[in-house]
Order: structure tokens, then C-alpha cells, then sequence
């Protein structure tokens, strides 16, 4: 299993329907991230093979938003954070916005914890979780 599979299938379904407008991001992609704006960067840390077909990847959603916006872009990635531990990270949701035709099948997911601090002029927080993921 290659984790690039995983983050282009974790990419999709959050483009599907939560964040329609916002441009998400992979670890292994080699797109630019717009300094003005929020950014959402999906990364598979590890993919760890359990049993059979069966692999559990820890993954890590990272959200920067510019702190030099104030008190606005704070309030964005607030609600960011709202969307994605209350709506996003759960079985319904990826269970329907997974895509179809992948070659990682969506099996379940843990959320672990979240983070948020301030590193030099962004605001940053991450939200950890383990994904089951089927081949």
C-alpha cells in the first residue's frame, strides 16, 4: 500500500463536501501553499500493515491559517477545526465521500488528539488519527 494513495483518497473526499473551496494539500505533492489564505495539508506519517488486506495509516490533518490577518483568519480556522472534528472525521462521512474506484478501501477512523499553536506567523493546529484502510 502506498501512502500517496491514501492522501489523494483523504484529499477527495474532504474537497467532495466540506471544504468544496478550499484547496487541500498532500505531504507528498509538490504544490505551493498560499501564504494568505488557509491551508489544509493532509500527510500519512506511517502506514502500518496489520493483518491480511488490512492497514491502519496514521495520518495527520494540518491547518495554517496567517496570524498576521487577525482576529478573522483565527475565527477561519476555528471553524475549520469545527468542520473537520465535527462533521468530517467520522465513519459517515468518509464512509460516503470516499471514493469510489480507490485502491485504499476506508475501513474506520480514530481520532487521537489535536493540537493548536502559533509558529512564527501562522497559526497552526493538527488533528492526528488512525484510518483503516483496506487494500
Amino acid at each position: 500500500m502506498n501512502p500517496l494513495i491514501v492522501e489523494t483518497a483523504i484529499q477527495t473526499a474532504l474537497s467532495a463536501n466540506a471544504f468544496p473551496s478550499t484547496t487541500i494539500y498532500t505531504a507528498t505533492g509538490y504544490q505551493e501553499l498560499t501564504p494568505e489564505s488557509l491551508n489544509i495539508i493532509v500527510a500519512v506519517d506511517q502506514l502500518e500493515h496489520v493483518v491480511g488486506t488490512l492497514y491502519k495509516a496514521h495520518v495527520t490533518f494540518k491547518l495554517e491559517a496567517p496570524a498576521l490577518l487577525g482576529s478573522s483568519s483565527l475565527s477561519q480556522l476555528s471553524s475549520a477545526i469545527e468542520t473537520l472534528r465535527g462533521t468530517v472525521l467520522n465513519n459517515s462521512y468518509f464512509g460516503s465521500y470516499w471514493p469510489s474506484g480507490s485502491a485504499a478501501v476506508y475501513s474506520g477512523i480514530f481520532v487521537q488528539e489535536t493540537t493548536m499553536a502559533q509558529q512564527e506567523h501562522a497559526w497552526v493546529a493538527e488533528i492526528k488519527a488512525l484510518i483503516g484502510i483496506q487494500e
